[in-house]
């Protein structure tokens, strides 16, 4: 009626609510009228099951809605393959009756699954077709026993170097109203970007049944269990505010390096820059390293040639003074061989001496005519050197005597006796006065 009252109720899906702040005076009427629906709840989720159904004279086998509910309860984004479903049962019902039988000939909630994947899958060019399936391995956790999902940014499935388009445009047509494989839910409801949707398979029906995926997933487990390795130390070191100490080394940093080097498309910036800043930190440790260690050895040729230095100064002082040593020992040696020498020469020079002294008075005591006089010539002789010639000079001498002849030299006695010491050097007399006088 004119002048009546218009209600207007807007519905928007949750992963596309950020882009309505693209418009002013939408998000104006948004931000001060709104309301969220979360989730369905059991009961709910029944009756949207039921209902319409039964407002169009249909009905369901027994347990049908029972077998709908326990399929779809749980799962994101379920409601777009329940919608499908019960078309399907609609349009293979028995009169007005929907059966188990037709549910169980679609392949029940997730039998359109395997199908509608493989006609997009057929509709994509081969760019569309490597991009898909990397997104796909990306939205799935590879495990030792059972794959499951695995929710991700779109930031994430983003490749570090590649057309990101080709990427937003393939999602978008997985999460379409027609194909609906995958689901886009915003992050914040305020937000804007893109970036930070999170992007997750529709159910995982999809993993388990759809060959193409399961393909995948056994021929590159043995990447995908490391990159997702890779990711938890990544979110650890983000955690840490990127402390160095989270950056990979070892054997983990070398693991990564080859996997980089083999699959650098498969890995996204956030991945490529951890491995870089890792790479690079570990090259600033060896350079650290190396630099100590040549600093080290550095020092240690320093000390050593100091010490050699050292040796060689002491070497040369040593062999110096053995020098010294030998020249003054050579010296000291000569000297006393001369020394020695002269002293034999003496000794000869005065045994020489003596010997002529005692042949010259040994002469001269044969031929004078005074026998004391003789006698004492012929004891001098003897005296300076026991030559033949002085015994003999004595013995004539002895033998010139007549009667008792006796040397006195201002004594106040009288030799009575004397006898030669065994080595004809010593003369003992025997006094009048009662002493013995040795000569």
């Amino acid at each position: 009626e004119a002048g009546g009252t218009t209600l207007v109720v807007l519905t928007v899906r949750a992963d596309l609510y950020g882009e309505c702040a693209a418009y002013p005076t939408l998000a104006a009427a948004l931000s001060k009228h709104q309301m969220l629906v979360g989730p369905m709840q059991e009961d709910e989720l029944r009756r949207a099951i039921e209902q319409p159904a039964l407002k169009v004279g249909a009905e369901f086998e027994p347990g049908l809605v029972d077998a709908l509910v326990a399929d779809v309860w749980g799962q994101p984004g379920s409601l777009p393959l329940l919608q499908d479903t019960l078309l399907e049962l609609w349009q293979r019902c028995k009169g007005r009756r929907l059966t188990h039988a037709a549910y169980r000939e679609i392949g029940k909630v997730t039998g359109g699954l395997e199908r509608r994947a493989e006609e997009v899958w057929a509709q994509f060019d081969e760019a569309e077709r490597t991009a898909a399936r990397k997104v796909f391995l990306r939205l799935v956790q590879t495990t030792g026993e059972q794959d499951s999902r695995q929710r991700a940014r779109m930031s994430d499935l983003m490749p570090a170097d590649g057309d990101g388009a080709l990427v937003e445009r393939v999602v978008a047509t997985l999460a379409g109203p027609r194909v609906r494989l995958l689901t886009l839910e915003a992050a914040d409801m305020g937000a804007a970007n893109a970036g930070q949707q999170s992007v997750d398979i529709v159910h995982e029906a999809l993993i388990r049944h759809w060959p193409r995926l399961q393909g995948w997933l056994n021929q590159d487990r043995e990447f995908q269990l490391w990159r997702k390795r890779l990711n938890g130390a990544l979110k650890d070191w983000e955690r840490t505010d990127r402390h160095p100490d989270g950056l990979l080394r070892g054997a983990l940093l070398e693991e990564a390096r080859r996997w980089l080097e083999a699959r650098p498309a498969d890995l996204n910036r956030d991945e490529r820059d951890f491995v870089g800043t890792s790479s690079s930190m570990e090259q600033l440790r060896q350079q650290e390293e190396l630099a100590q260690q040549e600093a080290l050895e550095a020092e240690q040729r320093r000390r050593l040639q100091a010490e050699t230095e050292r040796a060689e100064i002491q070497s040369r002082s040593a062999n110096r003074f053995r020098k010294l040593a030998t020249l003054l020992a050579a010296l000291f040696t000569a000297a006393i061989c001369a020394a020695g020498i002269a002293i034999y020469q003496k000794v000869g020079a005065d045994r020489e001496r003596a010997k002529s002294t005692s042949i010259a008075l040994a002469g001269i005591s044969t031929t004078g005519d005074n026998a004391d006089l003789r006698v004492m010539l012929a004891l001098y002789a003897v005296a300076s050197w026991d030559t033949r010639d002085a015994e003999e000079s004595l013995y004539s001498a002895v033998q010139a005597l007549r009667g008792s002849r006796y040397f006195t030299d201002r004594q106040n006695y009288t030799v009575q006796q004397l006898a030669f010491s065994p080595d004809a050097k010593t003369l003992a007399t025997a006094n009048s006065d009662g002493t013995v006088a040795l000569w």
